[in-house]
């Protein structure tokens, strides 16, 4: 790995979260962790996250919020993660990306590919 080649992934990143919002980069890697856990038929609740990001469980809880219809300062979220109830216990929350998040999802994938 080189310089230009580091250089190359920041430009790109930081092209990509500017292009589609204002998003902070621990939510976006929130949102990938989601995704990637859907894709692989994992059930992700708070605490799973927050020992997969190693991060506080609140703190996880706090991401995901914005991340959902409202924020943990009760603002509109961005809508790109729902969250259902466990059957089994309904105290946890599953976390599921929902529409509006694949497509936020597949066009930050096409950005940072460049295409």
């Amino acid at each position: 790995m080189n310089h230009q080649q580091i250089r190359e992934a920041r430009e790109a990143l930081e092209e990509a979260v500017n292009t589609l919002g204002d998003i902070p980069i621990v939510q976006l890697i929130v949102l990938l962790r989601i995704a990637e856990g859907e894709l692989k038929e994992e059930d992700l609740d708070g605490n799973t996250l927050a020992d997969m990001l190693h991060i506080s469980q609140s703190a996880a809880s706090r991401h995901v919020s914005a991340l959902g219809e409202w924020s943990w300062r009760r603002k509109p979220g961005l809508q790109l993660v729902g969250a259902t109830p466990d059957l089994n216990d309904r105290r946890r929350l599953k976390f599921k990306v929902t529409p509006k998040g694949n497509r936020f999802l597949k066009r930050f994938i096409s950005l940072i590919r460049g295409k």
